[in-house]
């Protein structure tokens, strides 16, 4: 496997690789270090606009045009040459999709993009591409925007109003996609872009680079290619799109809708009803009920009468990493009158909550669902400026059902974190309640935490584990009041 897609004789390629290095290395110290995905497409960018790198990431045969770029291509410390090099070189609009740190970003912009936007499902991920955005250099920072919807970004990038009679291939849109774990989450973006992409480059780990998302590519486009490996890393390169439609006055109405999974959840337990289960792409647990939740939820109901023998009218009730909403529209059935909340860092995730919160409980009040990243500082501003809606102290219960995977790497830190901001978020006598692995053991964790800490279920897979935090007489979650 080359150390690199670009040779020592490339020589224009090499000094633009420096002057973006050097950019980067102003955001991560140790850069390319941990970033082999951002690097091979750093790479492909620069040796494919200095005309080095053929479509493939493969050495052209001939470099008859690097003379003719080499007296603009010297390397500038600022690293804004990007967008000025030879005028011969037509610097390409960037989407890039599901950056998961800022790095594909920086990359993209540093390699002569011109204008450059970002979406990212994960709200964490959008705040480190924004973070990451402010260690360009200008005039390159801003060409670089983070947006919320792909709708938008396109917008930002071909114009409200294009052309009369301009077509997708004229605008020359390059999507860039970090690769995804779920073929549908890819079939999805292709959907949405698709009319304005003439090129998608997919970049990931090869072990995530199935053939699957290589068939899925050519069902749009004419031609995939697939780049030398370097360092795990990889490159599928889709052109020569298959349907090049004129585009419409509103550059916007090219995204076409998402549309969820739906699918009807048995109850669990007296007191649930069957539950519709909405689920767009991307959305842990799909359109299914989690077998941990369901856990949770039957070992809930079994105590729910002693636990608030007072009412339940007007309860702050929040499940923290909402997924599909199942989980929260199930207790919410259990607690009626109860005000419902929903958190998850997947903007997938918290439109999935919204419709299946909204499937139970008809003539309630409507569930609030916010796209937060939970391990941030509290209190929590949504988009509508709320922060009292996810202050400390503040919750009459609230339920967790933790990952623990990061990406393909188990990890207990994502669900320690998400366990110590749901008893920050109780308030005194709130009671939080845990599904998590039963091999992974929290209850320790939690009794640091709260007290009269109790294992209320356990199987084969999963545990489900309550506490109490501090603050009445008996350590009894407190009445609500209105």
């Amino acid at each position: 496997m080359p150390r690199s897609l670009l040779s020592n004789t490339h020589t224009v390629s090499q000094e633009r690789l420096a002057v973006a290095d050097e950019a980067l290395a102003r955001w991560s110290a140790a850069w390319p270090q941990g970033h082999s995905d951002a690097r091979i497409l750093e790479e492909y960018l620069v040796g494919r606009r200095a005309g080095d790198l053929d479509i493939s990431g493969r050495a052209v045969d001939s470099h008859a045009g690097e003379a003719a770029e080499a007296a603009g291509a010297a390397a500038d410390p600022s690293g804004s040459r990007h967008a000025s090099d030879s005028p011969s070189v037509t610097a390409v609009p960037t989407l890039v999709v599901d950056d998961p740190d800022g790095s594909l970003s920086l990359v993209v912009a540093l390699a002569g993009a011109g204008r450059t936007a970002v979406v990212t499902d994960s709200a964490a991920a959008g705040e480190a591409c924004r973070a990451a955005r402010e260690s360009l250099p200008e005039p390159v920072r801003s060409t670089v925007g983070v947006h919320r919807t792909v709708a938008e970004a396109a917008a930002a990038l071909v114009g409200d109003r294009p052309a009369e009679g301009a077509t997708a291939g004229s605008v020359g849109l390059r999507v860039v996609v970090h690769a995804p774990k779920q073929v549908a989450l890819l079939r999805e973006c292709l959907r949405m872009v698709e009319a304005l992409a003439t090129e998608v480059v997919v970049v990931g780990r090869e072990k995530h680079m199935s053939r699957t998302l290589n068939r899925l590519l050519a069902e749009a486009y004419g031609r995939v290619d697939v780049s030398p490996g370097r360092a795990k890393s990889r490159l599928l390169v889709a052109s020569a799109p298959k349907k090049r439609a004129p585009l419409p006055v509103s550059a916007a109405a090219l995204t076409r809708p998402r549309v969820p999974v739906q699918s009807a959840a048995a109850s669990p337990a007296p007191g649930v009803p069957e539950i519709l289960v909405s689920a767009y792409a991307g959305t842990f647990g799909a359109a299914a009920a989690d077998p941990g939740s369901r856990l949770l939820v039957r070992a809930f109901a079994q105590r729910r009468s002693t636990l608030f023998a007072g009412g339940t009218d007007r309860m702050r009730v929040l499940d923290l990493g909402s997924g599909n909403g199942w989980l929260l529209a199930a207790v919410g059935a259990l607690l009626p009158g109860s005000v419902l909340f929903g958190i998850d860092d997947s903007q997938a995730a918290v439109e999935s909550t919204a419709l299946t919160a909204a499937s139970v409980r008809p003539g309630e009040e409507p569930a609030v669902v916010a796209h937060v990243d939970a391990t941030r500082p509290l209190p929590w501003v949504t988009g509508e400026g709320r922060s009292t809606d996810f202050a400390a102290g503040t919750f009459d219960l609230v339920t967790v059902n933790p990952p623990f995977h990061e990406g393909t790497t188990m990890t207990t830190d994502s669900a320690h974190a998400l366990i110590d901001t749901a008893v920050d978020l109780l308030a005194p006598g709130g009671r939080l309640v845990v599904v998590h692995n039963s091999h992974l053991r929290y209850r320790a964790h939690l009794q640091h935490r709260l007290v009269e800490v109790e294992q209320w279920a356990r199987d084969r897979r999963f545990t489900v584990v309550s506490g109490v935090s501090p603050g009445s007489a008996r350590g009894e979650t407190r009445t609500p009041t209105s």
